[in-house]
Order: structure tokens, then sequence, then C-alpha cells
């Protein structure tokens, strides 16, 4: 299984039938603990989604702001999820699960075609797809956003990575395209502005290390990265003038520099290791850690592999920065947040890969290096599987079960519980949105 020769040139034979098997590791989580998953209701955000577009009507809803976000693109499908699915909380989460599912396939599809190794493709796939840190994102539906934007990210890699592999310059009409995906993701999720970005700041990386293949690409990356730039200028625009996180406290460099280390150290050691206290001497040892991976993952993968994870470590970078610069005002222990975990696995999940199959690979025996390997991605699946389990009914309860309890039997929980968790949704208010959008 560990198939992948750093010194070696030449592409290793991955076969698709293994993308498409680790693609659907990512529906594991719904179908094993589907009883605690299908206890799931609206909750917070959710809430004022739906009271939003009832007050406000729903095309200044969708064009309007949602805090900081402008996600025009996340409010029609979500929208039209509820409505398509007449209410039913449990469809739009099907739905998050075939985006996770698809995110899986692209991360496989991307890795096999930049010539990374079976054991690195299968183990990124597996730690991202059946990663317990996900429950926050895969339940809790305002999420998705994240989610549309990442798959929009993966969809743009493709063109681009088929120019840069073949050195064949990209179609205006394929450009075209780049350039209508990259805005539905920024569209989708503000931190998607990053998707064009990341990937033109990737070109000039290559360019400085003149890399001749990288005028090839040049056209694909300003395809991508016009949208997201305009996007992020009517954002800032807007957040600056109007956000009171931005106004009171985004000029505090302190806290942006803060915040910025603690996202590059935690991250995503400190919920994967577990049981770790933040402080500044324990980010000091992960963020170590952190460059360690990211050092010796590019050095021990093959200079075929090295632009792709160049790509990875800007988007990464430009990730905590965003956060830092948008959530300095929230407490440090928010940083290392659930929510925030899955775009920094699938970033880190490669790099760890490579490092792990280049120590398979001193094993010279074949059959015992592949019993290994299939060992090492045993015993991490379980690893990062088993706690769902533990999290789970909790999770639940107080995001599901308790409100579906409190909408169908008043009596059957406290009189005082908060059904949205929203302020400014009342229970009285939760009722009445529950029954004209037939919630449930």
């Amino acid at each position: 299984m560990s198939d992948q020769n750093p010194s070696n040139g030449v592409r290793p034979n991955v076969s698709l039938a293994w993308v498409f098997v680790g693609a659907l590791v990512g529906w594991v989580p719904l179908i094993w603990h589907f009883e605690y998953f299908w206890q799931f209701f609206y909750f917070m955000d959710e809430w004022d989604l739906i009271n939003k577009m009832d007050v406000l009507g729903y095309q200044n809803w969708v064009f309007g702001f949602f805090a900081e976000n402008f996600v025009p693109v996340f409010k029609l499908i979500w929208s039209g999820l509820i409505f398509s699915g007449n209410g039913n909380y449990h469809f739009i989460m099907v739905f998050g699960f075939l985006l996770h599912s698809l995110i899986l396939l692209l991360i496989g599809y991307l890795l096999r075609m930049w010539g990374f190794g079976l054991f690195t493709i299968l183990f990124s796939q597996l730690v991202v797809g059946l990663n317990y840190t996900h429950i926050e994102v895969l339940t809790w539906t305002s999420q998705y956003s994240s989610l549309l934007a990442f798959l929009s990210f993966l969809l743009v890699l493709v063109p681009f990575s088929r120019a840069y592999i073949k050195q064949i310059v990209t179609p205006w009409s394929v450009c075209t395209v780049i350039v209508v995906v990259s805005a539905l993701g920024a569209l989708s999720f503000s931190r998607g502005v990053l998707n064009g970005v990341s990937i033109f700041g990737c070109c000039v990386v290559l360019w400085m290390l003149r890399d001749p293949k990288v005028k090839s690409v040049w056209r694909a990356a300003i395809s991508a990265m016009i949208p997201c730039v305009g996007i992020a200028l009517y954002i800032a625009i807007w957040s600056f003038s109007n956000s009171s996180n931005f106004s009171s406290s985004g000029s505090r460099l302190d806290a942006i520099f803060t915040h910025f280390f603690f996202r590059i150290s935690l991250n995503p050691w400190y919920q994967q290791i577990r049981e770790l206290q933040i402080s500044w001497s324990q980010a000091l040892v992960l963020l170590q850690l952190n460059v360690m991976c990211l050092v010796f993952g590019i050095r021990w993968a093959r200079k075929a592999n090295r632009p792709l994870l160049y790509l990875l470590v800007l988007f990464f970078l430009g990730d905590a920065f965003l956060l830092a610069l948008g959530r300095n005002h929230l407490h440090i222990s928010s940083i290392s947040g659930w929510r925030y975990q899955y775009l920094i696995l699938v970033l880190f999940a490669p790099f760890v890969g490579v490092l792990l199959e280049k120590f398979l690979g001193y094993v010279r025996q074949d059959l015992i290096r592949r019993s290994a390997s299939f060992v090492v991605l045993l015993v991490i699946a379980r690893w990062v599987f088993i706690p769902w389990g533990v999290h789970l009914p909790t999770w639940s309860q107080e995001r599901g079960t308790y409100a579906r309890q409190k909408i169908v039997d008043d009596s059957s929980v406290a009189e005082d519980y908060d059904i949205s968790k929203f302020d400014e949704v009342s229970n009285e208010r939760a009722l009445e949105l529950k029954e004209k959008y037939n919630l449930h």
C-alpha cells in the first residue's frame, strides 16, 4: 500500500476505485450513529436565518449581509433545501454529508492527479472523512457554507492542476467556468475569497522558485483570483463600515498577532492529540510540530507533488490570518473550536500522510510494508472516529432532542427552555416559524 518512492519521478498508478472507496467513508458517521444524528434540529444561527428571511422578505434577505458574511449563494441553496424538503432538518443534513463525500472524492482525485501515493490518499480521506471534530460542521447546517466554499476551491483546483501537470494553457472557455465556480465559492462563505487568492499566491511562489511550468497556469490562476478579490473588497468595505467587530478590535494589532499565533499553533494537533492545555508554552511546542510536518512533508514529497503542498500552506496561513483579523475579539479557547478543524485537516493531512509513507517506505519487504500500512490506517481511523459515540449523545440532546420535545410536548422539558438558543428568537417566535415553514 505504501507505493510512493520520493526519489522516483514517475507518478504512481493509483486506481480511481480507491479514490471512490475513500470518498464513501464520509457517510460512515451518519450511518453508524444514525439514531443520534436524527435528533438534531434547527439551532441558533439557523433560527436567525429563518427569522430574518421571514421579516426582511426573501430577496432582501438573500442579498443582505449575515454578520460580516455576504453569502447569497449559500442562502439560496440552504433556503432551497428547506423549501424542497418541506422544512425537514434531516433532508438538509443529508445534503451536508453529500457535500462531505464530494469533498473527499475531490481530495483523493487531486492527490492522485498530483502523483501522491495510495497511502497518503487513503490517509487523507480517512482522517478528513471520519474525524469526530466534524460534529459541529456536519450537524449544524448553517456551517455548510464553509463546505460549499471549499468544494468550489477543490473544483477550481482540477483545471489548474491539469494545466500545470500537462503544461497546457487553460482555454478561455474553461477559464470562464473557473471564474463562475470561484465566485460561487466566495459568495457561499466569506473566507471563500481565499480560494482564488491562494491559487494565485501559489503561482507567485512557483515563479519565485523559477519553475518553468508556472507559465501554463497564470491564466487559470488569474481567472480564479479576480472574482475573489472583487468580492473580498466588497465585503471588506461593508465590514469596516458596519461591523462592530472590525471597528472596535480590528486595529488591535496585539490581539490579531496573538490569535494568528495560536491559530497556526494549536490547529490541528490540539484537537487530534486531545487533553492538552492552552498556554503559550504548549502552543510553541505544537507550532514546532506544525513546522516540522510542513517542512519535512515538502522535503520528502516528490518534486512533482510540491506545488500542491505550497498551495495548501498558503491557504492555511491565509485562513489563520483572516480569522485572526475578524475573530480576535473572541477568547483564545475559541481558536481551536471544532468548526475550524475541517479545512485545517484537509490542508494538513497530506503532509502527515507523506511523512508516514516515507517511514513505511523503509520497510523493504512488500507484504510486511503493506500490512503495516493497513494497520496504521486502521489505528488512525479508529482514533479519529471513536469520539463520535462519546460526544454525539450530548450534542444531539442539546442541539435537537430537547428542542423537539419542547415543540411537541411543552411539559416534557423545563418551562423556560430556550428552543432557538438565540436571543432575538423567542419560544413564541420559534413556534410561529415552525408552523409557517413546517420545521421538523
